[in-house]
């Protein structure tokens, strides 16, 4: 059996890659499904939410060294997520899941105030890294923006070739190839 959930940062996660796994889902099926979770909550207002207990990053496939995105779900989200899948096999791994949330969770307990302070210090810390990953991404988005408008507003005769050279690194980045990127759908900024 697999490990279905792990400490990240003093804290119990599981990810997409577990949970198409267990679910017996494409892991892009899955990614769909989070991303759509995360949708519904940006609309409900609840962008926040989102951002503390969906984290979003990459693994290299173990056999094409290609990276990959995958999320990151805590407990509350991988419940969110996992609400979407009912069939009784389904039902079955839900329990599996939040039996191992649990056991995972008793055996973070801190044994003393000082353990307590450490761990909220350290939660404190690994907020603050994602803050700043997403300022980060913001920042570098907005420069892309920038680079685009300046590049449609000027027109010189090399404009093509730049917002080539703008899609291309950002496939590269994605770890996607130009023909899929122009199928993807990005998020609003």
């Amino acid at each position: 059996m697999n490990q279905l959930v792990f400490i990240n940062n003093g804290q119990p996660f599981t990810d997409s890659l577990t949970v198409a796994v267990e679910f017996q889902k494409e892991h892009d099926h899955v990614m769909r499904d989070i991303r759509q979770q995360i949708a519904k909550l940006n609309e409900a207002g609840e962008r926040e939410w989102g951002i503390s207990n969906f984290g979003e990053t990459q693994y290299q496939h173990p056999q094409n060294k290609q990276w990959y995105s995958k999320f990151d779900l805590t407990e509350d989200a991988f419940a969110i997520v996992a609400m979407a899948y009912t069939t009784p096999e389904a039902m079955k791994m839900k329990v599996r899941f939040l039996e191992e949330f649990k056991r995972m969770r008793n055996q973070l307990q801190p044994a003393t105030v000082e353990d307590l302070i450490i761990m909220q210090a350290q939660s404190i810390k690994d907020m603050r890294q994602r803050v700043d990953t997403l300022e980060h991404r913001t920042n570098k988005a907005a420069e892309t923006v920038k680079e685009i408008r300046d590049t449609f507003l000027f027109r010189d005769e090399d404009w093509r070739n730049k917002i080539n050279g703008l899609l291309n690194g950002a496939t590269r980045r994605l770890g996607k190839s130009y023909r899929d990127m122009r199928t993807t759908q990005l998020p609003n900024a």
